[in-house]
């Protein structure tokens, strides 16, 4: 895109550059920013044509909010408080990592303007800059740059809020299942399950389907069926691809692979623990020698699907290999599951796991180093987790009486950068896909949120039922395959390589 005058606008790899360049510095001074761009886009040197004008503002909103995330870390680092730096500051980090999240989701618009179109980065970039206010306002210090983005995102908000609801999007999976869900959907939590899987398997084999494709399956299911469910069925599926097929897996998990693809057995994964959530570190649980036999001990709790599976996969410490992942039949003793009900994920059969002297088959070990093939696993989890509560989020979206521009325009931005994550070949890094979780659980909290107003005006029980069970259920998400705040300390990452470079320099 060019300029009336012939300066090159929003063209290549650079362009956020070009346009700080360009346009910030003219801007970032004086009360009327909005004003200022004005003139600035119509007569100065980056005056572009009406019709180019969304995109070029959408550039520099991200680029205005890429500097002034780059600027308050800078300023972070070279602050101290009460002795000890501010960068160490747990609240200010987790602000910041939100705002790495925000701008992230922004570049992922960007990066395909006539996928999302650019309203949505502007939403993200003015996230972003929200976040990092929050750390400058905790110190009583003030940025013209955050206004210009407020600013734009407001205009942007105005002219698109008389545009059409964004459409609900199905699949040819979407289509099949629509057509078996009568014979779906009844029986018990396990039953269903078992009848899913079973279908699914039919339609998108699972040792044969990419990301791309899991994703496709996990929008599927959310478009027709209840979280705790679709929750449950998307973690066996995950097990059997990543634990169960291929060379790597255990002498008995191999076995398993053709009953679980067809959904005859059913897998769960025990991870979180009562006081260590799913940090590997913190795991107590253990494999030890008892003379020749291995014998594993431990308390698991919140065990997706662990109220009725068949097969158990339990991440424990050794002495001596660290973390290890054991496959346990739960029909053998030593093995008590207590089933954990609530509203949240009520089809979930989420439950309980207490596993005394129970004495492991060398065959049931995984090899390998388990961390490693835990958090790989993990990984996938988080993207099928932030597929599906994406889903919810748009399937929501449309069910609220008022179109919410700005809910909407999130989760384009949130799915902008799904997309994103699983465009290459082979499973994102851990940051990635922290940040896709992030960003597609929270905008599904804030969906569910926005139709709790409903509670005043719907005129049954059920009704009502329905949107409380929602809520809890976009809630319960945020702490499946790692909490928030775990996802967040991973993607701080991010910002302790931002701390370390000391751009931007004082405001």
């Amino acid at each position: 895109m060019s300029g009336r005058n012939g300066t090159a606008v929003a063209v290549g790899t650079d362009a956020g550059t070009l346009i700080t360049r360009l346009c910030l510095a003219k801007l970032a001074p004086g009360a009327e920013r909005l004003a200022a761009l004005d003139d600035h886009l119509t007569a100065g040197p980056c005056a572009v044509p009406e019709a180019g004008r969304a995109a070029h503002e959408a550039f520099l909103a991200v680029a205005t909010a890429r500097d002034y995330l780059e600027s308050v870390a800078g300023w972070l680092a070279g602050r101290r408080s009460f002795g000890g730096p501010l960068t160490e500051s747990p609240v200010l980090r987790q602000r910041l990592a939100w705002a790495t999240v925000a701008l992230a989701a922004a570049d992922a618009v960007l990066a395909a303007p006539a996928e999302y179109g650019v309203d949505p980065a502007v939403c993200a970039a003015r996230d972003c800059v929200s976040a990092c206010e929050q750390v400058h306002g905790a110190a009583a210090v003030f940025d013209a740059r955050p206004g210009i983005v407020h600013a734009l995102a407001a205009r942007r908000l105005r002219r698109a809020s008389a545009g059409p609801r964004p459409a609900v999007s199905r699949n040819d999976v979407c289509e099949r299942l629509a057509a078996r869900l009568p014979a779906l959907t009844d029986g018990d939590a396990a039953a269903r399950a078992r009848r899913l899987v079973a279908e699914l398997e039919r339609i998108r084999p699972v040792t044969a389907t990419t990301l791309r494709d899991e994703l496709t399956v996990a929008e599927a299911m959310a478009r027709y069926l209840t979280p705790g469910l679709v929750g449950r069925v998307l973690a066996h599926r995950n097990i059997t691809a990543t634990f169960l097929a291929g060379a790597g897996a255990a002498p008995a998990a191999a076995a398993l692979l053709p009953s679980a693809a067809d959904g005859s057995v059913l897998t769960a994964l025990a991870v979180t623990e009562p006081h260590a959530g799913s940090d590997l570190a913190g795991l107590t649980s253990s494999v030890r020698h008892n003379g020749p036999t291995l014998v594993l001990e431990g308390t698991k709790t919140y065990v997706t699907g662990g109220a009725d599976a068949d097969a158990l996969l339990v991440a424990a410490r050794t002495d001596v290999a660290g973390t290890v992942l054991v496959w346990v039949d739960p029909a053998r003793p030593g093995v008590t599951r207590l089933p954990l009900a609530g509203r949240a994920w009520q089809d979930g059969g989420i439950a309980r796991l207490d596993i005394r002297s129970y004495e492991v088959p060398g065959r049931a070990v995984h090899p390998g180093d388990g961390a490693s093939a835990l958090l790989h696993g993990l990984g996938r989890e988080r993207l099928m987790l932030a597929a599906q509560q994406l889903a919810y989020a748009r399937r929501w979206l449309a069910e609220l009486p008022g179109h919410r521009r700005d809910l909407a325009d999130r989760a384009a931005a949130a799915g902008a950068l799904l997309r994103q994550a699983v465009a290459g070949s082979g499973t994102p890094s851990l940051v990635d896909c922290g940040m896709v979780k992030l960003a597609c659980c929270e905008v599904a909290v804030d969906v569910a949120e926005a139709r709790l107003a409903q509670l005043s005006t719907v005129d049954n029980e059920a009704a009502a039922g329905s949107l409380l069970e929602d809520h809890a259920a976009a809630r319960a998400a945020t702490v499946a395959a790692g909490t928030t705040d775990l996802n967040l300390a991973i993607v701080e990452g991010k910002v302790t390589a931002m701390f370390r470079a000391g751009r931007g320099g004082p405001p």
